[in-house]
């Protein structure tokens, strides 16, 4: 007796199901890598702080020319456009005159639980300026 011969080609169910699961634990897994939260976050935050580069530039400019730091005081002063909440969750003030000689500003980025702030200064005794530094918080662009 011949029996007919079993020409079905493909795939069976458990092997299907074998790559799919594969599949699926290699996706998990980069997106747990890749975070595309923690990456937005970090875009933010360095965009915060190329804002803050900008207002700190033109604290120097305003320092250059100005008397005291109380000439440095506001944004007309300093000759920009309020940038706060570019990015979403951003702001930047002044943080006021630390002593007689030197003003402050500061950008920070609202995060979860914490924010990141950055500050810079111009000292009018010495014309020396300083930053965007990291000043304080939880900063994922310094991790």
């Amino acid at each position: 007796m011949n029996l007919p011969k079993d020409n079905a080609r493909g795939f069976t169910l458990v092997e299907l199901l074998v790559v799919i699961s594969i599949i699926a634990i290699l996706a998990g897994i980069s997106l747990t890598i890749i975070n595309p939260q923690k990456q937005q976050a970090k875009a933010q935050e360095v965009m915060m702080k190329s804002n803050l580069a900008k207002i700190c530039m033109a604290l120097n400019g305003c320092g250059a020319l100005k008397n005291g730091p109380r000439e440095c005081e506001s944004w007309n002063a300093l000759g920009v456009n309020n940038p706060t909440g570019k990015p979403a969750g951003s702001g930047y003030q002044v943080w006021g005159v630390g002593n007689a000689n030197i003003a402050y500003w500061y950008g920070y980025q609202g995060g979860k639980g914490s924010n990141c702030y950055y500050l810079c200064y111009y000292d009018f005794s010495t014309g020396t300026s300083s930053g965007p530094n990291y000043w304080q918080g939880t900063c994922l662009s310094t991790q």
